[in-house]
């Protein structure tokens, strides 16, 4: 999937599929679906990535090619896949970003809420911004 100048909306909700688009430039996910978005995530031209729901995980890979969002949305919101690309990603909402992988992006952006990193490669590759808001 790759998100534009939109949104991949993620949330639990068993009743759901896995995802499906909801407009022109949200996808919703069901984090807790098998296989819960085993596939890769692109994020270009300022798309954001959105959680839907406390606790939701993304295990798939992500791919950033320029400034990406990633909204916790006020909650938990863990990416435990490999980020890499040329471009950066910054965490906005007032929850939790968590970050797993061996991740190569080039920037992470700490615009509000907290982000929480779970090993030395977890930040990417180059330097860490944080805005007086987080």
């Amino acid at each position: 999937m790759q998100l534009l100048a939109g949104s991949a909306v993620l949330w639990t909700q068993p009743a759901l599929a896995a995802c499906f688009p909801d407009g022109p430039d949200t996808t919703v996910c069901d984090a807790n679906a098998p296989n819960p978005w085993g596939g890769p995530i692109v994020i270009n031209n300022d798309g954001t990535l959105r959680a839907g729901t406390d606790s939701a995980v993304v295990a798939g890979a992500i791919t950033t090619t320029a400034n990406g969002l990633v909204d916790n949305s006020g909650f938990t919101f863990t990416l435990d896949g490999n980020i890499d690309g040329a471009g950066s990603i910054s965490s906005i909402g007032l929850g939790t970003l968590v970050l797993n992988g061996d991740n190569s992006f080039t920037n992470l952006g700490i615009n509000q809420g907290a982000v929480q990193v779970g090993s030395n490669t977890a930040a990417g590759i180059g330097g860490i911004s944080i805005n007086d808001n987080a």
